[in-house]
């Protein structure tokens, strides 16, 4: 065994020393961490509800149209409402929260001005998001989005629906565990995986609610409040 020992010290140096004819990088053998990758993981808020239905639809009303999500940090992007709220309307629309599902790429000017046009359109519900917060980290750092949400009965344009959401993603260090090291992945896009997630929270109460199920027990943390009556047409302002 003894002998052994030095014979494969031997040719493991070899090994590392030699350089074939092809190779052609010189880099000096290190050994490395290895690495395991985990997705970003989204901190999301409690998501209070203002609203919600009192009672549930009829089986014939189950169209929405969606629109661009109204954001205004002092000058508007257009661009990247259209974006939002695209996302917001595949992600629900992928879930079959209503049976038939429409965005609309017209801006919001109001929310008047939405309602009407859904009239125009023949659908029963009126999807309107808009922008509260954002920070756009990008794949490089961190990411938040804050999001109102309500959903309006476009026969008589009395809310049926308001919720709000946020949450985040956090460029966190890597973390070592003396043998692997943990390094999270941010997605290329963080902030439309960032609203695909909390989307998909929000789709799970009104999904349930279009399909007649009991909605109530999927809405976080609680319900708050339950209009006993209709509620008056929203004002002509913007969102």
């Amino acid at each position: 065994m003894k002998k052994i020992f030095p014979l494969l010290l031997f040719f493991f140096s070899l090994a590392c020393t030699y350089s074939g004819k092809h190779v052609v990088n010189e880099a000096p053998f290190t050994l490395a961490y290895p690495y395991i990758y985990s997705p970003p993981v989204v901190e999301k808020s409690p998501a209070p509800l203002f609203a919600y239905p009192g009672k549930k639809p009829a089986k014939t009303q189950n169209s929405a149209l969606f629109f661009p999500f109204y954001y205004n940090p002092g000058k508007r992007n257009l661009s990247l409402e259209q974006t939002l709220g695209r996302v917001f309307y595949q992600t629900w629309a992928g879930e079959r929260v209503f049976k038939e599902s429409f965005f609309c790429p017209q801006n919001l000017t109001s929310k008047k001005e939405a309602l009407n046009l859904a009239q125009t359109k023949k659908v029963d519900w009126v999807v309107i998001g808009q922008i509260t917060y954002l920070l756009d980290g990008g794949s490089l750092t961190n990411t938040a989005l804050s999001l109102h949400l309500e959903i309006y009965s476009a026969q008589d344009q009395s809310l049926i629906w308001s919720l709000d959401h946020a949450g985040r993603l956090d460029s966190s260090a890597d973390i070592d565990w003396y043998l692997i090291k943990r390094r999270i992945v941010l997605p290329e896009d963080g902030l439309s995986y960032l609203l695909a997630q909390l989307a998909l929270d929000l789709a799970r109460p009104v999904k349930a609610w279009t399909q007649g199920e009991d909605f109530e027990k999927l809405i976080l943390p609680r319900k708050v409040s339950s209009p006993s009556k209709p509620q008056s047409s929203p004002s002509t302002s913007t969102p």
